[in-house]
């Protein structure tokens, strides 16, 4: 966990839930970490439900173990097969293809990136909160390196990291960390937004915004963030 920590991995941009209603080809995660390093055994990406009735279940897993971090210090997951029409990925991100659509949780969902002991094997469905009191069963072994979270009713659902937005029924569609900020789980570090419906590919945020949304936030897949 610490080797991981030390080299600098972090959440760095998630869009779960592009403008199309029938795909999600253009959902994709970024995670930031040291140019040219190589992702510790036993490091992985998940998506938590917290729904009600749902607490702790496995979204989406994706095991990052030996994956080499990119020219410019960069790792994308995209959907294998499922191209974003339009976007082109700068060669500086090093392009992770999932298996399987990347099926982001939408409502109620946590973005997590973990070490977990090596040969640790996580499958779909899997509860890693099987008593439901908001906290990872320890063992699994599982440690939180960084994490964001979304709710959608306050004491009703739950967020295994950083809340970042809490509403009744929409959550963002997207978030975005602060370049320059690279304090893990801390809310504070990013912003988020709606995505304009201007093609599925759009990189524009829309309303509603964060409160803290900056001037010149957008999304920028694979490359560094901005502002």
């Amino acid at each position: 966990t610490g080797n991981a920590a030390a080299q600098g991995l972090l959440l760095n941009e998630v869009e779960s839930d592009a403008p199309s209603d029938v795909s999600e080809a253009c959902a994709y995660v970024e995670i930031l970490g040291v140019p040219g390093s190589i992702v510790p055994a036993g490091t992985f990406f998940f998506s938590v439900d917290g729904d009600s009735g749902n607490f702790g279940s496995l979204s989406f897993i994706q095991d990052l173990s030996g994956v080499v971090v990119g020219p410019n210090g960069t790792i994308t997951l995209v959907t294998l097969g499922q191209p974003c029409a339009g976007r082109v990925f700068p060669a500086g991100t090093t392009i992770v293809q999932v298996d399987t659509i990347l099926g982001l949780g939408q409502t109620a969902e946590t973005y997590m990136l973990v070490s977990a002991p090596v040969g640790s094997a996580f499958f779909e469905t899997d509860d890693i909160d099987a008593n439901d009191d908001g906290m990872i069963d320890p063992v699994f072994g599982i440690t939180v390196i960084d994490a964001i979270a979304y709710i959608t009713q306050a004491g009703a659902t739950i967020g295994y990291g950083p809340i970042l937005a809490s509403g009744e029924a929409d959550v963002p569609d997207a978030a975005t960390r602060f370049a320059g900020n690279p304090t893990a789980l801390s809310a504070a570090a990013w912003y988020y937004g709606e995505v304009l419906a201007a093609g599925d590919n759009s990189t524009t945020y829309t309303a509603p915004l964060s409160p803290n949304f900056p001037p010149g936030g957008m999304l920028t897949p694979g490359a560094p963030n901005a502002p």
